[in-house]
């Protein structure tokens, strides 16, 4: 498993998408002198990552780098949004999985960002969108459209938006206040969170997750509550108790 936040998300994204299908030695664990570990034998293709956790992505880009809030460098060059959608095919994972964990924030200059945001980074990057756009929680105003969870594209002007190619919501974070969703009834309470790589109940915010594809029987890992409902991409839980990202 890989994990990233933010920047890295475009960091291993890129890697993936034009590297991810070289091949390379065999690496043994036993490093020489100057720290760089010897051939195993053999050859393999990309690198040993199994899936990615992706906690509030930069692949979309932010629109704080298109108007020039921060430094003129190398990065913010590559966090523009016209930028970040154009620097590699984010649709070519290598067949890996990416879990995109999605934040809302906010702050006094939150109304540059477009719908909900983090305070650096507004749904359409960190929910894996395909093309930017204003995108809230349902129930939100002003929005083009609510940020779906798992796998499915949201709606903008009459037009769905969809999510990259193998990039799954897999929750999203607000201020303790839940959101009007999902639809009372909907969902069977869940504590502790059952997903894999589930994150412990803390007591801070709200936090509904949709535990990815192969996570039920014979999959080795624990499966939600049974007043679950199955959907699409997977099973969609919801905690009855606040819980935490962070």
């Amino acid at each position: 498993m890989a994990g990233v936040h933010s920047a890295g998300d475009i960091q291993i994204g890129y890697a993936l998408s034009l590297h991810g299908g070289s091949s390379r030695s065999v690496k043994n664990a036993t490093p020489d002198a100057s720290g760089v570990c010897g051939n195993a034998g053999g050859t393999q293709t990309g690198w040993n990552i199994k899936w990615v956790d992706v906690a509030s992505g930069a692949g979309g880009g932010s629109e704080l780098a298109d108007l020039g809030y921060w430094l003129d460098d190398p990065l913010t060059a590559d966090l523009r949004t016209g930028s970040a959608r154009a620097l590699y095919d984010h649709n070519n994972t290598q067949s890996l999985w990416f879990y995109m964990f999605a934040g809302a924030k906010g702050t006094l200059y939150s109304g540059i960002l477009p719908g909900q945001d983090d305070e650096a980074l507004s749904y359409h990057s960190t929910g894996g969108l395909s093309a930017t756009g204003s995108f809230c929680n349902p129930g939100d105003w002003f929005c083009d459209g609510a940020l779906e969870l798992g796998t499915v594209g949201s709606s903008k002007g009459g037009a769905v938006i969809a999510k990259w190619s193998r990039h799954l919501l897999g929750a999203w974070r607000h201020p303790p206040t839940p959101a009007p969703w999902p639809p009372a009834g909907t969902f069977g309470p869940l504590s502790p969170p059952q997903c894999p790589g589930s994150l412990p109940d803390r007591g801070t915010v709200t936090v509904r997750e949709i535990c990815p594809p192969g996570s039920g029987a014979g999959s080795g890992v624990p499966r939600p509550p049974a007043t679950a409902r199955e959907a699409g991409a997977g099973s969609i839980i919801s905690t009855s108790t606040p819980a935490t990202l962070s």
